[in-house]
């Protein structure tokens, strides 16, 4: 994926820039940004503008949810995560059963509120993807009314918000990730258009996926690459690349990049580090 993003920049003449999204604080792993990060450099990878990290910038998230709140887009919600499942008739959705909207016209103090969600319309959400094509999500149907701030166990705010402000912040006008985040788009232009400002492009490159293994791992990934030496991070890179559908080294590739030569799927198969290592 930051390979794809690089090339993305470049060939627009555009800057490069790279998010270290630690917000989610009981699923960070002490040194994986590091290696990460490290790996990056070890391909040339630089950004432009330095490295931001989302754990530094709550104060401008606080600032968007207080404008969302003002606005009466979000509401205080006292459903847990079982309690959803467990009175929820719905299908499951994209991640669950839909949020059934229990509180949502209910008068819950926000001292007991669990979490604060967001009030989705019913119009479906509709975007073009510059690698997977058109796109078309009812967010009502499929998610419901998501949370934007978890109150308890402890406060922290999703992803969604997050990124949105991010993006805002930063300037962003594409934003270039792995297709697992394909469904999370339209929640994002939602909360966009709720906050007054104009969505980036999007473009979901296909997930690596290591045979029976499945989605690499970044944590894994990172540290083979990083440790690996100049010869086997060049095939690695080649590799890549070629899966990609673009010229098989760096600088050919910023120099002939075409989005339209990535395929527009879901998932490719890729040995990858294993068999430049071999």
């Amino acid at each position: 994926m930051a390979i794809a993003s690089f090339l993305f920049a470049r060939s627009d003449s555009g800057a490069w820039r790279v998010r270290i999204e630690d917000i989610d604080r009981p699923r960070i792993v002490p040194g994986c940004a590091e290696e990460q990060l490290r790996a990056l450099s070890s391909y040339g990878l630089e950004p432009d503008g330095g490295v931001v990290r989302q754990s530094e910038r709550m104060d401008l998230y606080d600032d968007a949810f207080d404008r969302l709140r003002r606005s009466g887009a979000l509401y205080p919600c006292r459903c847990s995560r079982s309690e959803i499942a467990g009175t929820s008739s719905a299908p499951h959705g994209l991640e669950g059963p839909p949020y059934p909207g229990t509180c949502r016209d209910r008068d819950v103090d926000p001292a007991v509120a669990r979490s604060w969600r967001f009030r989705v319309p019913a119009d479906a959400v509709s975007f073009t993807d510059a690698i997977q094509g058109a796109q078309s999500q009812d967010v009502s149907w499929v998610v419901g009314d998501f949370v934007v701030r978890r109150e308890k166990p402890e406060r922290s705010y999703a992803y969604q918000l997050a990124v949105v402000v991010d993006d805002a912040l930063q300037g962003i006008e594409r934003v270039v990730r792995g297709t697992d985040l394909l469904e999370s788009t339209p929640r994002q232009i939602l909360l966009y258009r709720a906050l007054d400002l104009e969505p980036p492009g999007f473009a979901h490159v296909p997930l690596l996926v290591a045979g029976e293994a499945g989605k690499l791992s970044k944590r894994a990934g990172a540290a083979a690459i990083a440790s690996a030496s100049s010869a086997v991070r060049h095939r690695i890179a080649s590799s890549l690349l070629t899966a990609m559908g673009q010229a098989p080294d760096l600088t050919r590739a910023a120099a002939t990049f075409s989005p339209e030569r990535i395929p527009r799927r879901r998932e490719i198969q890729w040995e990858g580090v294993e068999a430049a290592t071999r």
